[in-house]
């Protein structure tokens, strides 16, 4: 009842109700899946506490689900603590996200050892992780053309994919092919590609296009580019705004520290407009 209404449209009270009425029954899974579903409406620290606790009572899903929202938050630390939690006790289906938290962490020995381990249990992502783990890692004469073969091996309708391909490709001078990628990317829903094509469009001086870039991205919920957006806002002289883009960067979850960055930039700049 509570994974049907969370699924309908206007529902979140409901699906709130009945995912909390499962977790007092004791439905096995509840709480794992009342957290995954608290992360997708962007209510993270509620989720986090949610994911812990079922973690804690030893559901290893939710040990792997907790691994990879610290991994989405850059808490590589905590990531790769309950994603071994989860790999411990039986879940192969992290090793790719065991890979990519020790490339992250420069650790390169290791992560190799859990990109062999993922390729060869068919792990899902295990190539994305092996073009990044070849990315960060470059040997070879022949570094740059296996690493976008392995990038493309990866790519088979994954929106993540298209983005970093996209991304290795731009410092490669290849920015036409970046741009290609990344459009890929949102179309199969990779919201994440809006800040990154912004980016690009504001250093080919196309500002316009930039702009609408990084609202996309906001409204596709990514706080990064709600962070940009400000900044953008403030270059161009456009004040008014720029309070509402804060406080949306905040709720989407956007680092604190840089929230009182940019809060205080804000001051700064109505008191010179004064």
């Amino acid at each position: 009842m509570a994974d049907i209404a969370s699924m309908i449209d206007g529902s979140s009270n409901e699906a709130e109700h009945w995912y909390r009425i499962a977790i007092e029954e004791g439905i096995v899974g509840a709480r794992n899946n009342f957290g995954c579903y608290l992360s997708d409406i962007d209510r993270t620290f509620e989720a986090e506490e949610v994911l812990r606790e079922a973690a804690e009572e030893g559901d290893g899903l939710a040990a792997g689900n907790l691994g990879k929202l610290y991994f989405d938050l850059r808490d590589y630390g905590s990531a790769y603590l309950w994603l071994k939690v989860a790999y411990d006790s039986g879940s192969t289906a992290v090793l790719a996200y065991l890979a990519r938290v020790q490339i992250e962490k420069g650790e390169k020995g290791e992560a190799s050892a859990y990109v062999t381990k993922a390729i060869k249990d068919g792990t899902e992502g295990a190539e994305l992780a092996h073009a990044l783990y070849l990315w960060k890692f470059p040997t070879g004469e022949d570094a740059i053309s296996n690493t976008e073969e392995a990038f493309r091996r990866s790519l088979d309708g994954a929106p993540e994919a298209h983005f970093h391909f996209a991304n290795w490709l731009k410092p490669q001078g290849r920015l036409d092919e970046a741009v290609a990628q990344h459009e890929l990317a949102i179309a199969l829903g990779e919201t994440y590609s809006h800040l990154n094509l912004a980016i690009i469009m504001d250093d080919l001086g196309n500002q316009a296009e930039a702009e609408r870039h990084l609202r996309l991205g906001m409204a596709g919920r990514d706080g990064a580019a709600a962070a940009s957006l400000a900044r953008f806002l403030a270059d161009q002289g456009k004040l008014d705004e720029i309070p509402h883009v804060i406080d949306e960067a905040a709720r989407l979850g956007h680092s604190q520290s840089d929230i009182s960055i940019l809060r205080e930039m804000y001051v700064e700049l109505r008191e010179k407009d004064y």
